[in-house]
């Protein structure tokens, strides 16, 4: 029979006794660590320790640089535009469709009307981007003791979407499907552009490539931080599910529309002074219709 130890209780420390037990143990050997110049390290040690309190219990007044959510996003279109809305007549058409090819009313229910009202609210009907993004590949090389990483190509992903508020004829839906139309009868070689491009430059103006730009705020204020300018755009499908919604719920018409890209410049500003001067700037200006 194994004859359990009988445990004294009345001689158990608590465990606030043995944790002050703990911590006096420590601050002895605390004292005798600091003990040849125990002044000078005390001194050090307050010093780091209200440093470290200083970063901890920052109001980060100066860490952000913007208020979440506060930019503007606007589409500028490419030459189609040109080319659907201009066929009033033989006469003053900018387009060329080959005869016998294509209606030439293909496009008929999209007007310049439709254009300048997508332009006037797209700040309002565009709520929100997921912009491109930079990526940095990496490959590995075998060092002396183990593989080592490094950076060896930097890789523009061109793939982001917009999400729309849709309106009550459907616009924004009908803008993508008359831009879909353009290119599908342009690379079936039934439309001639009203524009020519050649492939010599450093990038190439495709007529159904549109652009655009993203301009993010000081908080509470028009003062431009960051312009951003996504270029070579195209979309990438036609969302019909979500124009035909779900019946089960009763909500607003939203549509979350992807597109690729080819190429995206971004510039940050402290000040307003330094938009003002910078001719990126200008070519915002520019393609937002405002004369500087």
């Amino acid at each position: 029979m194994i004859r359990l130890k009988k445990i004294d209780s009345s001689n158990k420390l608590s465990d606030v006794e043995e944790r002050d037990n703990f911590n006096k143990i420590l601050d002895s050997k605390y004292d005798k660590f600091y003990a040849k110049d125990s002044k000078d390290s005390k001194n050090k040690l307050a010093s780091l320790q209200k440093k470290i309190h200083k970063k901890i219990t920052s109001d980060y007044k100066d860490l952000s640089p913007h208020v979440n959510g506060y930019y503007y996003i606007h589409m500028v279109h490419g030459t189609w535009m040109d080319d659907i809305t201009a066929k009033k007549s033989a006469k003053d058409s900018k387009a060329i469709f080959e005869k016998g090819m294509l209606d030439k009313n293909i496009f008929s229910s999209f007007t310049n009307e439709h254009f300048n009202k997508i332009d006037e609210s797209f700040g309002q009907i565009a709520t929100d981007i997921d912009i491109p993004q930079i990526n940095l590949e990496h490959d590995m090389v075998s060092g002396k003791n183990k593989n080592l990483s490094y950076v060896s190509k930097l890789n523009f992903n061109g793939d982001f979407s917009i999400n729309f508020l849709e309106t009550n004829i459907n616009l924004i839906f009908r803008y993508h499907t008359a831009w879909y139309d353009y290119i599908d009868y342009y690379k079936k070689g039934y439309i001639i552009p009203s524009t020519t491009f050649d492939d010599t430059s450093e990038f190439i103006d495709v007529p159904y490539f549109n652009a655009v730009w993203v301009a993010v705020f000081a908080p509470f204020s028009t003062n431009i931080r960051c312009l951003i300018k996504i270029m070579g755009v195209s979309p990438v499908n036609l969302p019909l599910k979500q124009i035909i919604g779900d019946r089960s719920k009763s909500s607003l018409t939203t549509i979350n529309q992807n597109y690729k890209s080819n190429d995206m410049i971004f510039k940050f500003y402290e000040t307003e002074g330094d938009y003002a001067a910078s001719p990126f700037f200008q070519d915002f200006l520019n393609d937002m219709g405002v004369k500087s």
